[in-house]
C-alpha cells in the first residue's frame, strides 16, 4: 500500500503548483504529469522531497523521450501510403542509425500525368461544345443536375459525356501501364 509521507506529499504539492503555473507549453505539463505518475508509485522511495523531485522530474523527461524514439522506430517500420515519398536509412559514423524522409517527384510520372490529362481534355471537345464543361463539373466533383444546369443541357447528356470520359480514361491508363 502507498505510503503518504510528508515528503512525497510535498513533492506531489509541488508538481501540482508547477502544473497550475501560469501558461506553459504542453510538452512541459505532459513532463509534469508523467511526473506526478512517477511520484505516486510506491516503489519510488520518497526520503527527501528535493530529491523525489528532481528523480521524478528527471525520469519522466527521459520516458518522454524514450517513448518519442520509439514511436519513430515503429514509425519507420510501416509503409508510406504515398509512393512518391520513401524512408531513407542513413548510418553515422558512430554507428547510430536514423531515418529520413525523401521526397521524390518523377518527371517521367508527371509527363504521364500530362500527357492523359492533354488526351482528356482533347477527347472532350469531341463530344461537343458541351464537352469541356462536363469534364470540368466531373474533375470538381459537382453533381450531374448542376453540370447540366450550368451547362444548359439534358441531365441524360451529361451522364453520357461522363460514360464516355470515364471510358475512354480507363482505356487510356489501361495503355499507359
Amino acid at each position: 500500500m502507498l505510503h503518504f509521507s510528508a515528503e512525497r506529499v510535498a513533492a506531489i504539492c509541488r508538481l501540482q503548483e508547477a502544473s497550475s503555473r501560469g501558461s506553459q507549453a504542453s510538452e512541459i505539463l505532459e513532463i509534469i504529469d508523467r511526473a506526478l505518475d512517477l511520484a505516486l508509485s510506491d516503489k519510488r522511495a520518497a526520503d527527501d522531497t528535493e530529491n523525489l523531485v528532481r528523480n521524478v522530474l528527471s525520469d519522466a523527461r527521459r520516458t518522454k523521450r524514450r517513448a518519442e524514439t520509439n514511436a519513430r522506430k515503429v514509425a519507420a517500420r510501416r509503409p508510406l501510403a504515398d509512393a512518391l515519398h520513401r524512408r531513407v536509412t542513413v548510418s553515422e559514423a558512430t554507428g547510430r542509425r536514423h531515418v529520413e524522409l525523401v521526397t521524390t517527384e518523377n518527371p517521367e510520372i508527371r509527363m504521364i500525368g500530362l500527357e492523359v490529362l492533354h488526351d482528356l481534355r482533347h477527347f472532350a471537345t469531341t463530344l461537343g461544345k458541351h464537352g469541356p464543361a462536363c469534364l470540368a463539373g466531373l474533375a470538381l466533383g459537382e453533381k450531374v443536375a448542376d453540370t447540366a444546369k450550368r451547362v444548359g443541357v439534358s441531365v441524360a447528356t451529361v451522364e453520357r459525356a461522363r460514360r464516355a470520359l470515364r471510358e475512354y480514361l480507363s482505356a487510356k491508363l489501361v495503355n499507359v501501364s
